[in-house]
């Protein structure tokens, strides 16, 4: 009997844990200087945390992963990367706290670039997992193997990191990935499960970014009346500095998900 219920936490463990497993590797935009946009950027892994015990009580999920500070010359070049920080398990809640403190942090290094310029917030906007958001649609060539971004006003930009190794996707969907015999990816699975969470917009003296978070998960509703699907909406929370640009992305059950800049 001990073996059988020894068995049955074990399991209960794996389930819990398995059923808060989430993926997102996000990026923060610090500024601008000569080499390129600079950006805190961090890979996080959300799983099950231990709680209270007791009869009804809320079970805790958090976050760890790592940190990294680059600078891109483009939405897919990256044209240097340091390690940040290794980021210790943090309760979900505390979210925003933690990364605004590693935003902080990077923030002094890139405050060594001469011709460092401080970012500023523009807008938020979400879009709630769709492929037709009003600020910004996906669309996909299959025949091709591309996957795209595409304005309103008509402008295009392929989400070329689908195509790269070692980008911010970082095995971030290895599951999807398929290889041809020279070992270059083929999305075609994957594109499928993309859509649109939120659109970003940046200033950095003239020069403009667009940051558009893609993803992809399960739709779990509560009820009808508590969950409408692709129900776009302004974001609510303040966004007027590089402080108040850290917030907490909207994730789907086992979600995946990471950041794609449209630099300007």
């Amino acid at each position: 009997m001990r073996k059988w219920i020894l068995l049955g936490a074990l399991f209960l463990g794996f389930y819990a844990n398995a059923c808060m497993h989430a993926l997102q590797n996000r990026i923060f935009s610090l500024g601008w200087c000569n080499k390129g946009w600079i950006v805190l950027e961090t890979h996080l892994e959300r799983n099950f945390m231990k709680s209270d015990t007791a009869p009804g009580s809320k079970v805790k999920t958090g976050w760890r992963g790592i940190a990294y500070y680059k600078i891109y010359k483009d939405a897919s070049h990256t044209v240097s990367s340091t390690l940040l920080d290794s980021v210790k398990l943090f309760d979900n809640e505390n979210y925003v706290v933690e990364v605004q403190k590693l935003v902080a942090k990077a923030l002094v290094k890139a405050k060594l670039q001469k011709s460092f310029i401080e970012v500023a917030p523009q807008s938020i906007y979400y879009c709630d997992y769709t492929c037709n958001c009003s600020k910004v649609q996906l669309t996909f060539d299959t025949i091709q193997n591309q996957v795209w971004l595409q304005y309103p006003q008509g402008k295009k930009q392929e989400v070329t990191v689908l195509h790269k190794n070692a980008s911010i996707l970082n095995q971030l969907f290895e599951d999807y990935f398929l290889f041809n015999n020279s070992g270059q990816i083929l999305t075609t699975s994957l594109m499928q499960s993309l859509n649109v969470s939120s659109v970003r917009k940046f200033k950095a003296g003239t020069k403009e970014l667009t940051i558009v978070h893609l993803g992809s998960g399960e739709r779990m509703p509560i009820s009808e009346t508590e969950y409408e699907q692709g129900k776009e909406y302004p974001g609510s929370e303040p966004f007027n500095n590089l402080h108040n640009s850290v917030y907490r992305e909207p994730l789907l059950h086992h979600g995946r998900g990471f950041d794609f800049m449209i630099t300007e």
